[in-house]
């Protein structure tokens, strides 16, 4: 399982996410935009995400920082499995 965290620079609620998910022991990769990935290719694999950050998870992507509590306990309540996911750089 891999969790993803799309991020561009400047953005609070982007590092208020990551900050949240290393509190939580959440491992995730970390796509930067206008570094690893454009603005048009986001936009085009993710439709329904009007901003970011966007965190894309197994069982979907939620988009915003709000979004984030969804995110720890769906990760958090993972049936008792533990959390075995690379943290990107």
């Amino acid at each position: 399982m891999e969790v993803e965290v799309y991020t561009r620079d400047g953005c609070v609620s982007c590092e208020r996410v990551k900050t949240q998910l290393r509190f939580h022991g959440i491992s995730f990769k970390e796509i930067r935009l206008d570094e690893d990935i454009t603005s048009a290719e986001v936009k085009e694999k993710f439709p329904n995400s009007p901003q970011l950050p966007i965190v894309n998870t197994y069982f979907g992507a939620l988009s915003g920082a709000p979004e984030v509590e969804k995110i720890l306990n769906e990760l958090k309540g993972d049936f008792g499995k533990e959390l075995l996911i690379e943290e990107g750089l």
